[in-house]
């Protein structure tokens, strides 16, 4: 019984490590109040810091801000408690900024900058996508090393479909030369089934950054529909990566671009349920979790 009062709470503290430490989460749940990027209505609705609806660590001053305003910033909302973006005409980029003008670089808060190939960090991006947009243009989700157009991301997942009649999503997939060496990577990873088009798909970016790299490419993505349970893309195994990958900067920025549509479009695109989270090295972890209980057990019997 002793050792069972010992390993009940081992585990449900493996478990709750194994979740990792949430640098940044939206699930966007607010009324939205009209529209564009000014604290407290748009996108931003629900965050005037110190008031926020984000959560995570770096939570704080954060908010959104539009990086390329070339799309009106009428079509920015949150609508039914999703980041919306209406079909219109002209592209648009948005990207975190923790003082309304500078693009927010998460490096240093995963790890990065001081990761390397033998000690990589690992975390995870989530998000959940759906277009219905009546045409086919794409939207996109990523990360760089620099805030840049999608011609730049190191990593990036656009959903779309290839012929305005397709009832079904194809997911594409974004790698700037300076990540693969080769050229710019601009092609499919998959096509989801019928009747797909128009419904949310759950993203999970798994990324093994080996830190910022110019000559070697120790770093990895891998892209799960289902929650990381299994991974439909791995850089590791992209025939069209015969380097490998890597990101060539210090900088992590999370980067959101929505292409512009035709003048009679119509339809709309969502993301919603964001986070960021640091995965810990599971041995250390749980070597550490180990030597704490045990630590505690005995001195209850000293007790």
């Amino acid at each position: 019984m002793k050792h069972i009062r010992i390993l009940a709470p081992l585990l449900l503290a493996i478990t709750a490590t194994a979740r990792g430490q949430i640098v940044m989460a939206d699930n966007y749940d607010v009324i939205g109040n009209g529209d564009g990027f000014a604290l407290g209505a748009g996108l931003n609705s629900g965050i005037n810091p110190p008031t926020t609806r984000l959560t995570g660590s770096l939570a704080g001053n954060m908010r959104y801000i539009a990086t390329n305003a070339a799309k009106v910033s009428t079509a920015y909302t949150i609508t039914n408690g999703k980041f919306q973006v209406a079909a219109t005409q002209n592209s648009g980029r948005v990207a975190f900024s923790s003082d309304g003008i500078v693009p927010f670089d998460f490096g240093p808060a995963l790890g990065a900058t001081t990761a390397t190939p033998s000690s990589p960090v690992i975390y995870e991006l989530r998000t959940s996508m759906a277009n219905t947009e009546s045409g086919i243009f794409r939207f996109s989700f990523g990360i760089g090393t620099v805030e840049a157009d999608v011609t730049f991301w190191d990593f990036g997942i656009q959903l779309y479909r290839a012929v305005a009649s397709n009832d079904f999503y194809t997911i594409q997939r974004r790698i700037d030369i300076g990540s693969s060496d080769v050229a710019d990577i601009n092609a499919p990873i998959t096509t989801l089934g019928g009747g797909t088009y128009g419904t949310e798909v759950n993203f999970l970016l798994r990324v093994t950054d080996a830190g910022p790299e110019t000559t070697a490419f120790n770093s990895r993505v891998q892209v799960s529909l289902d929650g990381g349970s299994s991974f439909i893309y791995d850089t590791r195994t992209d025939s069209s990566l015969p380097n490998g990958w890597r990101l060539d900067g210090a900088g992590r920025y999370l980067l959101w671009d929505i292409a512009g549509t035709g003048a009679t479009s119509t339809g709309f695109v969502t993301y919603d349920n964001l986070s960021v989270v640091v995965v810990p090295e599971p041995g250390a972890a749980i070597l550490g979790l180990i030597g704490a209980l045990v630590a505690g057990s005995f001195r209850r019997g000293q007790r």
